[in-house]
């Protein structure tokens, strides 16, 4: 009989960023996504020059049969948001860029992105550019983190 395990090394001091960090991030990234359904919401009333593309493309996009994309939400959301919405957006970006630090300091990276699903390849590629972490892969990747208690 074949029994596969996973030995996991005792934690140090840097695998011990999980607490405050993670849950802000797993917080904004939740606030990010509650966030995208109002901007869908405020499309309809917003000025056509806040959205992208040609004016088929933002009457489909107000009327909800196009989805919106990132630019489009922070458009919305910056112009006709609330406060709360600026702020908001601003602790999302910085958990985008929060995340990149966390992973790098996280030394079983491998196991952590083949659990939340995420290709390595595209954590490679937000490294530099922390702006591309999704919010579900966000939370993903935090709740394997406390799985783990990396």
């Amino acid at each position: 009989m074949n029994t596969n395990f996973v030995l996991l090394s005792s934690p140090d001091e840097d695998d011990m960023l999980f607490g405050e960090t993670d849950e802000q991030i797993l917080t904004a990234a939740r606030n990010y996504l509650t966030l995208l359904d109002k901007a869908a919401e405020l499309a309809e009333e917003a000025p056509d020059d806040l959205l992208a593309g040609s004016a088929g493309t933002v009457y489909q996009k107000k009327l909800g049969l196009r989805a919106l994309t990132a630019e489009d939400s922070t458009a919305i959301l910056t112009a006709i948001g609330t406060d709360e919405d600026r702020r908001m957006l601003d602790e999302f970006r910085q958990a985008q860029e929060t995340m990149g630090e966390r992973l790098q300091n996280t030394k079983r990276i491998g196991l952590v992105l083949k659990q939340a699903k995420v290709p390595y390849d595209q954590m490679y590629k937000r490294k530099d550019r922390p702006d591309l972490w999704k919010p579900d892969q966000m939370i993903a990747i935090v709740e394997v983190l406390r799985q783990l208690q990396l």
